[in-house]
């Protein structure tokens, strides 16, 4: 549940700030999201969110 939240959070999150960074900074938003649900939910689910 927590893959599937981050993961339309972080492309919300990059589409809005496509005017800020350009299109240089592509996965900037992504890490972050992926991080945390590798960590708790385990490395499966952060390799399917990857």
């Amino acid at each position: 549940m927590l893959t599937g939240a981050a993961l339309p959070a972080a492309t919300l999150a990059r589409v809005a700030l496509t005017p800020v960074f350009g299109s240089g900074y592509t996965f900037i938003t992504f890490y972050p999201a992926i991080m945390p649900a590798t960590v708790i939910a385990g490395g499966r689910y952060g390799f399917t969110a990857a």
